[in-house]
């Protein structure tokens, strides 16, 4: 199959937050040394987006930010599971 027909993977990393910290430094780095032309990389924030997420926003990643609130979210569970679904 030629390189134009194949459809990209897709990835979704899901992480509580990017602010600045080990996993979501490891999570910027993983993303960045994907290939773009092969991977359709999302990535998941449960609270908020901090630094992280804000320069992968800059350098075009889908950063998509659910606001759970609480420990026990029902609606963030619904609201993931149906994007997750989706996607």
């Amino acid at each position: 199959m030629s390189q134009l027909m194949r459809q990209k993977t897709k990835i979704c990393f899901i992480i509580e937050h990017l602010n600045f910290g080990g996993a979501e430094k490891q999570l910027y780095l993983a993303a960045k040394h994907l290939n773009k032309g092969l991977f359709d990389i999302t990535i998941c924030c449960l609270r908020n987006v901090g630094a992280f997420g804000e320069k992968l926003i800059q350098e075009g990643y889908k950063v998509i930010v659910f606001g759970k609130k609480r420990k026990i979210d029902i609606p963030f569970m619904i609201r993931l599971t149906h994007f997750l679904r989706k996607n």
